[in-house]
């Protein structure tokens, strides 16, 4: 049973920091008046670079894996993600007023690489 609230506790932290690091990375964006390619390109960085600094951090703070066994912690690293991806998509089409596929493609591309970047990290690191 703890083991469950580990993970439910896991994905919460990962969907906040996922809200708050799209939030913000949308905030910066103003700021840096790119061409589109190269601005799709710093935003994949950089949810990259958010998902491995945040990985870093929850070893610091947990530095055991929660899943124990490898099959398990393999299929978390496949499903988490694509859930991820998917929230994010959403919460994109929730905010927009136009129902536009390719924002909701590229919001789920930068959570699958957020949140799979966060589990590589973990996966490879973890004690």
């Amino acid at each position: 049973m703890e083991i469950f609230f580990e993970v439910l506790l896991k994905w919460a932290l990962l969907f906040v920091a996922e809200i708050m690091s799209a939030f913000g990375m949308q905030r910066t964006a103003k700021f840096f008046e790119q061409k589109a390619g190269s601005k799709k390109v710093r935003f994949l960085i950089g949810y990259m670079g958010l998902g491995i600094l945040l990985g870093e951090l929850s070893i610091n703070i947990a530095p055991h894996p929660i899943l124990t066994t490898k099959y398990l912690r393999l299929t978390n690293m496949l499903i988490t993600p694509i859930l991820a991806g998917y929230l994010l998509s959403m919460l994109s089409r929730f905010r927009s007023k136009e129902n536009v596929w390719w924002l909701q493609k590229t919001d789920f591309i930068n959570g699958y690489l957020f949140v799979l970047s966060f589990e590589i990290f973990r996966h490879c690191f973890a004690k």
